[in-house]
């Protein structure tokens, strides 16, 4: 009796985590999956669903633009990921140092891993934004006409990958975990 009870509590325990696996993520997985071989006006959402087959695996192949978004993805990934870990290696490497006020360095560094991600966007189209931006006022400083970041094509991808090395807290903990675990013959706490 009591272990059947005990199992009931656990299943109580994991459906709230379970219901959202189904919503958030099989669901849609499931309908971008049906959606890939459909014609469907998504936007305006009128209309019924039309299977279309590989047609629209076929049409990929002649768009342009598909072309150009591989070369966009694979030029970030090159660049970001290597950046990422040189950068978070780089900081883990100087947190790792024995001096003054190093714990608030290091609450410094990783806070930035957990801001809400809308307040992260706000922050960031404060900075990025073209007319009012910090960037662009900072560069009007000196004389210096501040592009529009985000909108022009020679610009996004570097803010992107900028926006992109922001979030370099989480890694900077496992480095500085590993560092102070090879270095140090007792363990010491991390923040």
């Amino acid at each position: 009796m009591r272990n059947s009870r005990s199992e009931r509590a656990g299943y109580l325990f994991i459906l709230p985590w379970f219901l959202g696996l189904l919503l958030f993520t099989l669901g849609p997985m499931l309908f971008s999956f049906v959606l890939s071989f459909s014609k469907w006006d998504i936007i305006t959402g009128i209309g019924s669903i039309e299977f279309v087959g590989l047609d629209n695996f076929k049409a990929i192949f002649h768009d342009e633009l598909f072309y150009q978004s591989l070369k966009v993805t694979f030029i970030f990934a090159l660049v970001s990921v290597p950046l990422y870990q040189i950068v978070s290696l780089l900081i883990a490497l100087l947190l790792n140092m024995r001096t003054r006020g190093m714990k608030l360095f290091r609450l410094i560094y990783f806070m930035p891993s957990v801001i809400p991600a809308v307040a992260v966007s706000m922050m960031w189209i404060m900075i990025f934004n073209p007319e009012y931006g910090i960037l662009n006022r900072a560069l009007g400083w000196f004389g210096i006409q501040g592009p529009a970041w985000l909108q022009d094509p020679s610009y996004a991808l570097g803010a992107l990958i900028v926006m992109g090395i922001w979030g370099v807290g989480n890694t900077i903990i496992i480095y500085l975990s590993g560092l102070q675990g090879a270095f140090s013959t007792s363990p010491r706490p991390l923040l």
